[in-house]
């Protein structure tokens, strides 16, 4: 995708977009997103999000990360249940190598299951675009190991090309557009952690 002076996408002010008509005649849609991924204390993490990588082992955000794995998902798997919410998570591969258990409760309760990088100490834009493709074919391949071939893909602009060579169709792809009556999306997913846009790229 070239550079524009816009962006990816056109303009549009908000009192000329069509109106949304949501199922129910509901007023609003929410997407559920937790990160389950798994972070090894051997190699040092940043604090918070655009802060720098400390020295391993960093215990402080290490403990944070693996809270969630052993307490926090757990919770929010029961309180969604509780209400009926099904969760749209993202995977890196190493949750699947080291806590199987979180993926396959997952399954159970009919979440649909996205890949997000083979390991979050190691991110997509410092990998040149061959590296990026083994990476995400390395990835699906994986989480399929588990979940069966369902995964989709959290993925940024750049890697929508690598995602039909990892084996995911147009089909696959506009599926949930076609559910949604909305253009093809790509989910920009970047260091300013940029909430979703639609991008006609596909």
């Amino acid at each position: 995708m070239q550079a524009r002076d816009y962006g990816p996408f056109p303009y549009t002010p908000i009192n000329a977009r069509p109106k949304l008509e949501w199922p129910g005649g509901a007023r609003l849609a929410i997407w559920i997103i937790p990160n389950i991924e798994f972070f090894p204390l051997s190699r040092g993490i940043a604090p918070h999000p655009g802060a720098p990588v400390g020295n391993p082992p960093s215990v402080r955000p290490w403990a944070q990360r693996d809270y969630g794995n052993r307490v926090g998902i757990w919770r929010l798997m029961d309180v969604l249940s509780k209400h009926g919410i099904r969760a749209s998570p993202t995977l890196n591969n190493d949750i699947c190598d080291h806590h199987p258990q979180i993926v396959r409760a997952a399954i159970e309760l009919g979440w649909e299951i996205l890949g997000h990088n083979r390991t979050n100490s190691v991110w997509l834009d410092q990998l040149s675009p061959e590296e990026e493709r083994k990476t995400i074919s390395q990835t699906l391949s994986r989480i399929a190991e588990i979940t069966g071939p369902q995964a989709g893909r959290l993925a940024r602009l750049r890697t929508r090309r690598d995602l039909a060579h990892a084996g995911l169709s147009r089909r696959r792809r506009l599926s949930l557009c076609r559910r949604l009556g909305q253009r093809p999306p790509a989910l920009f997913h970047g260091h300013s952690r940029q909430a979703p846009c639609l991008n006609s790229v596909f």
